[in-house]
């Protein structure tokens, strides 16, 4: 008889995929309250099968092996690496010596090449996206770094909004074709909080703000059609 798997389960089965995730992304992908997965990752935390930390004020969901512990010796030696190399470069750029930070920014951009994480190594890109600005501010040349040309970077970061508001969307509308109203006005309102709070071109800003009111009107129809058809 196969057992029906828990909450808790469909989060580690997430985060085995996943590796690192966000707390609004792992509602998202599991189609629940935010609430539920920081009661969800609590527990987890509580048994060391999760570490949550959190990167530019956003709570990260990173899975531990069954000892408590961050991957392979070999990739937390990596990141290890890579945060020295980080409190090297911000010590640098207070000292206003661009020989050493230039030679930190080096050594992380070699230490990039080592990490297999996808996710980690976007969020370790994100980390230093100003790095190369505050180099040459104090005199240094920064190294040419894959993901850091400020258009690629923009556009990269452009697309990655994109899909994220599609799988929103997409989501709603079949919250909707299933009858979940209540869930779906939620999500909406999600949606709605997301877009106020990033920081997106007017054109793009307005494509989503229209998507929203077109979702609005739609729920708004459903919502009449049923209760004329629990009336009747």
């Amino acid at each position: 008889m196969t057992t029906a798997k828990t909450g808790i389960d469909k989060l580690l089965d997430l985060l085995e995929e996943e590796k690192d995730i966000t707390l609004g992304n792992a509602a998202d992908e599991l189609g629940v309250d935010k609430d539920q997965v920081q009661q969800w990752s609590d527990f987890l935390v509580e048994n060391n099968r999760v570490m949550v930390n959190y990167k530019f004020m956003t709570p990260h969901l990173t899975l531990l092996d069954k000892q408590g512990r961050l991957g392979t010796q070999d990739k937390r030696q990596v990141l290890s690496n890579i945060r020295q190399q980080q409190k090297k470069f911000s010590t640098a750029i207070k000292t206003r010596d661009p020989e050493s930070a230039s030679d930190a920014l080096d050594e992380i951009n070699d230490l990039l090449d080592d990490i297999e994480n996808e996710q980690l190594h976007d969020d370790i890109l994100e980390e230093i996206q100003s790095y190369p600005h505050k180099l040459e501010e104090i005199g240094g040349d920064a190294p040419k770094i894959d993901g850091l040309d400020p258009s690629d970077a923009a556009q990269a970061r452009d697309e990655k909004v994109k899909k994220r508001f599609a799988k929103l969307f997409s989501k709603l509308k079949d919250l909707s074709q299933q009858g979940r109203l209540q869930k779906a006005k939620k999500l909406l309102i999600e949606i709605q909080k997301k877009a106020d709070s990033l920081d997106l071109d007017e054109g793009m800003r307005k494509q989503i703000k229209n998507k929203i009111e077109t979702a609005k009107h739609h729920l708004q129809a459903v919502k009449e059609l049923k209760e004329e058809k629990d009336a009747s």
